[in-house]
């Protein structure tokens, strides 16, 4: 099956750190999580 959309990259763009846990970004896959809420280096 084909997609009649265009191929476009997936991107998530914060503007700035989470100060609290609830606003951090969880990432996982099921059997293992973090909760990314740091500024980049």
């Amino acid at each position: 099956m084909q997609s009649n959309q265009p191929n476009q990259e997936m991107k998530l763009h914060y503007r700035k750190p989470a100060k609290r846990w609830l606003q951090a970004l969880p990432l996982g896959n099921g059997r293992i999580g973090a909760m990314v809420h740091g500024e980049t280096v």
